[in-house]
């Protein structure tokens, strides 16, 4: 699966919230994050040069001193089994604090070991809050990135982790000529130190209350069952295990190996060791290069593949050609790393993608798992006897080829007719819109591709979060135009209170401001639907207008007024009045004493003008106006109805402009108060799908998923689902929707899901929403062959394709 890597704007600044914001902020989320990271490989590498040392200074044997890093390993495998299912419940930041505490703990306690079992325990203890530090900052990743970018992300800090394997033995070599073993875990101590300042000073919580997953034992259990279940993942995580075991087979012996056999020194082997981590990092950034093209599961069987020669070019190396010497054991090592560096990214991402809303319980299971069969497999090497070349390439070549089996037989095996068929992977577009006051476009987008990644994990996934004018058209329109600067402004809401808002400055000069982040029908609680009016709306158009911009891009979705605009003209320098003179209230309410009407004064339009983005094509007056459709949803009862009509006629009289042009009756009548200033109108979904660059994506794609919170008559008209499923027929490409739920008519797509049927209720289905989601990505998977070449197993709509089943809505709910 390849996602193009949305940029969803979480933040108005460039914290770790929003590490996609920029690339400097990109920058420093990797590098924190890398930190994190690279404090189990400190715990694990740093102290190897010393462990001849710490034999002596003991009075131990070298298998004992070797059960220090086995114990480690246990406590790794423990710590990841607990830190992440915790950070799902509890949030990313208050475990980090924790364990990073622990780790500093157990690090004092390692320095002042009297004996070698206080050490193995106390390594055990340090091990385990290492590898929680490494689990939850791979659950952060996930938390912002899916598919090719957490691929190149995850390279990136693999980047950061291999400069770390380089160093840490030398770091190690370096302080045994200023300290002894016991400086070193001293120093261990310190590190943590540090890190505690930077998690509480710069780390932002990335998992928030809302999103958190509730974890009584019987959730967690259904987690771990949900993940047993998927035969996919669990391969994924074993064939992973198999491939780092063979790393830890390698890493316990190479001191005794290194410095015994071939008789290094500390800084020799040091050395050594750093040249190692030098080709993990150069393979990691190959694994980054070859995802801008390649699917994880290509790039993990290629890297398997070259694994395996490498171990079994070391077999044949040390003992069937011994007279290679030194350079016969080094230089297929040399592959060996490179190989799994470039593993690496693939293979987490590869396991973490499908299960976005429990990315600490599988970053967990996948962790634990390397380390158990890790801390199992690697004493092999010197279970019969003296640690020896020969027994630990053999045993590397073991796990080597284990792990290629197993990930060919199961992983792979869906994919075998398409390589038979020579086929490449299919494009993907993924562009829903919002599903109001539950889950936002672009959660929306990865829930469907995470669902559709469980069944066709080789299609190139593009996640294209939409909107029509309404909710979430800043975040499209962020998404599409790099450089896009948010604006804050403080405005005055539709009932008076104070609401902090923004709006956007594309590259070009234009200007992108939204009705429903100023004076949308979210922010009020109760509905006013007399009194509710657009101030706050034209506050946001005038600071814009102050700034400077050039041309304005006005979305006028998700209003909660029918004040026909009057609000944002009054604030433009339109005058209305009463037949005293004197200025009316604001809100519908206020029309009713409206008499004079002056737009004398309206600021100018900018040089560019004002377009107004809409996909609503009512009328302002009449059974299909602003009212008598728009008046129920915002509150409105039957009596008021026909009171918000009389005011909005009374209105239209007194304005110079035909209360019959198509979408003068969007947004409550905003639509006809812009047409007044002079705005024009032009299509919402339209005007952002071509920001996004739909139309040239969908031109290459097979299939396109779109769909939105209610799809009704008014979605078959005009709005986002409409536009896409005409832009999928006009390609050639099978459209495909998704709704909480399906009113209309769903013909022209080639499969439906309804949220309400797959969920059994409404509300189950806006309870877990996102959980929902990802089973309808998956159901119309289902509906897809392998082969893109074939029709659609089924193109009936809604209730014949989520209602296949009972499991997995069962499965889900728990």
């Amino acid at each position: 699966m390849r996602d193009r890597g949305v940029r969803p704007a979480r933040g108005s600044q460039y914290t770790w919230r929003d590490p996609t914001a920029s690339a400097s902020s990109r920058a420093l989320f990797i590098a924190g994050l890398s930190l994190l990271q690279v404090i189990w490989t400190f715990t694990m590498d740093v102290y190897l040069p010393a462990f001849l040392q710490i034999r002596d200074e003991l009075h131990t044997t070298s298998a004992l001193v070797q059960v220090t890093l086995t114990g480690a390993f246990v406590g790794m495998a423990v710590g990841q089994l607990v830190s992440g299912p915790l950070s799902d419940a509890v949030g990313r930041k208050r475990p980090l604090l924790t364990v990073l505490a622990v780790h500093i703990v157990a690090s004092v306690v390692c320095a002042a070991a009297p004996s070698i079992e206080v050490l193995i325990g106390a390594r055990f203890v340090q091990g385990m809050a290492s590898a929680s530090c490494g689990v939850i900052g791979l659950a952060i990743v996930r938390d912002h990135f899916s598919g090719q970018l957490m691929v190149r992300t995850l390279a990136k800090m693999a980047m950061v982790n291999g400069v770390v394997v380089v160093l840490a033995p030398s770091a190690g070599a370096a302080l045994l000529h200023i300290t002894d073993w016991r400086g070193i875990f001293g120093a261990l101590a310190g590190f943590g130190v540090l890190l505690i300042l930077m998690v509480t000073f710069v780390l932002a919580e990335s998992n928030p209350t809302a999103r958190r997953r509730e974890r009584p034992p019987s959730a967690l259990r259904a987690d771990y069952r949900a993940l047993g279940r998927d035969h996919a993942y669990v391969a994924v995580v074993l064939a992973g295990a198999l491939v780092w075991s063979g790393m830890f087979v390698y890493l316990a012996s190479s001191s005794f190996i290194f410095q015994e056999v071939y008789g290094l020194n500390p800084s020799s082997y040091a050395l050594v060791f750093a040249s190692h981590g030098a080709l993990m990092v150069i393979g990691s950034q190959l694994s980054s290069l070859l995802a801008r093209r390649h699917p994880p599961r290509r790039i993990v069987t290629w890297a398997l593949a070259c694994l395996v020669v490498s171990a079994l070019v070391l077999v044949g190396s040390i003992l069937l050609f011994p007279g290679a010497g030194f350079l016969g054991l080094l230089i297929p090592l040399w592959l060996f790393t490179a190989s799994f560096g470039l593993i690496g990214p693939a293979v987490q991402a590869l396991a973490l993608g499908p299960h976005p809303s429990r990315a600490g319980t599988a970053a967990s299971l996948l962790g634990a798992a390397n380390m158990a069969l890790g801390a199992a497999v690697s004493p092999l090497a010197g279970a019969f006897g003296p640690v020896t070349v020969g027994s630990t390439v053999v045993l590397m070549a073991v796990c080597e080829i284990t792990a290629l089996v197993v990930f060919l037989v199961v992983v792979r095996r869906a994919a075998i007719p398409a390589m038979l068929n020579g086929m490449s992977a299919r494009a993907i577009i993924i562009a829903p819109d919002s599903f109001k006051g539950t889950a936002s476009a672009t959660e929306v987008a990865r829930a469907l591709a995470a669902g559709w990644a469980r069944v066709h994990p080789d299609d190139e996934l593009r996640l294209m979060p939409m909107a029509d004018g309404g909710e979430g058209t800043l975040e499209a329109f962020e998404t599409a135009v790099p450089g896009s600067k948010r604006m804050p402004v403080t405005v005055q809401g539709p009932d008076d209170r104070t609401v902090p808002a923004y709006w956007l400055l594309l590259p070009n000069g234009t200007g992108v401001v939204e009705l429903a982040g100023t004076s949308g029908i979210t922010l009020l609680d109760p509905l006013r639907p007399q009194t509710a009016h657009t101030l706050g709306f034209g506050q946001a158009i005038a600071a814009a207008l102050d700034h400077g911009v050039d041309r304005l891009l006005l979305a006028i979705g998700g209003s909660s007024s029918t004040d026909g605009g009057t609000g944002a003209l009054t604030v433009l320098g339109a005058m209305f009045r009463d037949e005293a003179g004197a200025p009316i209230a604001l809100g519908n309410a206020g029309l009713a004493d409206l008499a004079q009407v002056d737009l004398g004064s309206l600021r100018p339009l900018p040089a560019g003008g004002a377009v107004i983005l809409s996909d609503v094509t009512n009328p302002l007056l009449g059974s299909a106006g602003a009212a008598a459709v728009f008046g129920p949803q915002k509150g409105a009862a039957a009596r008021q109805i026909a009171e918000l009509e009389t005011n909005l006629a009374r209105l239209a009289g007194l304005v110079a402009v035909d209360a019959a042009i198509p979408g003068a009756g969007a947004a409550g009548g905003a639509g006809f108060g812009l047409l007044a200033w002079g705005a024009t109108i032009a299509p919402g979904s339209a005007a952002v799908g071509e920001a996004l660059e739909l139309p040239r994506a969908v031109a290459g794609a097979s299939v396109v998923i779109t769909g939105e919170g209610r799809f009704d008559d008014q979605s078959a008209a005009g709005k986002v689902p409409s536009y896409l499923r005409a832009l999928a027929m006009d390609a050639g490409a099978q459209a495909m929707l998704v709704a909480g739920h399906i009113e209309a008519d769903a013909a022209g797509f080639a499969a439906a899901v309804s949220l309400t049927e797959l969920a059994g209720s409404s509300r189950a289905a806006m309870g877990e929403t996102l959980a929902w989601l990802e089973e309808a990505g998956a159901r119309l998977a289902t509906a897809v062959p392998v082969s893109a070449t074939e029709p659609v197993a089924s193109t009936e709509p809604a209730a014949s394709v989520a209602a296949q089943t009972d499991s997995t809505r069962t499965r889900q709910a728990t």
